[in-house]
């Protein structure tokens, strides 16, 4: 059974139906060890709001008065339980230490993979277009940290495949530095399900920077069985809150699913024959 340990946190009991004005509420997310975790994913389930901890494991996150107080906070972080609780039991304005439990998971049978693979590139790489897709961009500082563009990709063969580089072109980007975290979901049919990526995966844009952001996917040895989802997702900046950063998408791309999350805990949106500039190299 998996405890969570919730220290020095109270609770303020809102108790009208819809909250009447904004709620600003602030934590501290550690692990079992007391150390900060990093870019953890918190946000209103199913909503578009949200933002993920920084460096100190620090967040804050504004709740508007279109929630409900049966609506529901949760913190997730990868390998760790997740946390929720009820915005009827939030307290503004104070700082809540949340500390997650490490899942255990049973370790996979070890693959060996035969010397006679092939190596196989796919994706979208049309990148002049005049479509974008911007990542969430709100005026509140942090806000919309956790949004995410993904896309599907079918791969070759029903033999299990091992990813080994993946590709994503921005074509838009004003801000000083950017953080990226790489996400790699197995897909039933065309739904996300859980993360196959072991570890976080991060990447940087420094400043000004477009083009082609390449990510070398070996050392995170992640195998796969079928079609995988894989997704950009925006964690961390430097510079204006209002600065612009979007990825350019091919409409219509035959076949194609496209996927967008607006906030760090909401919902997958999904679009039929649409594609954002990505590729995947894989072998099997």
């Amino acid at each position: 059974m998996y405890h969570i340990r919730v220290v020095y946190f109270f609770f303020f009991f809102i108790t009208i139906q819809v909250m009447a004005q904004e709620v600003i509420v602030k934590g501290l997310v550690l692990d079992e060890e007391q150390r900060p975790l990093v870019y953890a994913n918190v946000g209103v389930l199913h909503k578009d709001i949200g933002t993920v901890t920084n460096a100190q494991g620090e967040f804050s996150i504004y709740l508007d008065a279109t929630l409900h107080k049966e609506d529901t906070l949760k913190i997730s972080f990868l390998g760790h339980q997740p946390y929720k609780i009820g915005l009827k039991s939030l307290q503004k304005e104070q700082l809540n230490t949340i500390v997650l439990s490490k899942e255990i998971e049973t370790l996979e049978t070890v693959i060996l993979r035969p010397k006679n693979t092939k190596t196989y590139t796919t994706g979208n790489e049309k990148i002049n277009t005049s479509r974008a897709v911007n990542f969430a961009i709100t005026n509140k500082k942090n806000q919309n940290l956790g949004a995410a563009i993904g896309r599907k990709f079918k791969l070759k063969n029903k033999k299990p495949s091992e990813l080994t580089a993946f590709s994503f072109y921005i074509n838009k980007n004003t801000f000083e530095e950017i953080t990226f975290r790489i996400n790699i979901y197995a897909l039933e049919g065309d739904k996300p399900l859980k993360k196959i990526n072991k570890s976080n995966i991060l990447t940087k844009a420094n400043k000004n920077q477009k083009g082609w952001i390449d990510v070398d996917l070996t050392p995170y040895e992640i195998i796969t069985h079928g079609n995988v989802m894989i997704a950009v997702e925006w964690v961390d900046y430097k510079g204006e809150q209002r600065s612009k950063l979007s990825l350019p998408i091919k409409i219509p791309s035959l076949f194609a699913t496209h996927y967008y999350k607006f906030g760090s805990q909401s919902k997958w949106k999904k679009y039929k024959n649409i594609s954002s500039a990505m590729k995947l190299t894989y072998e099997n």
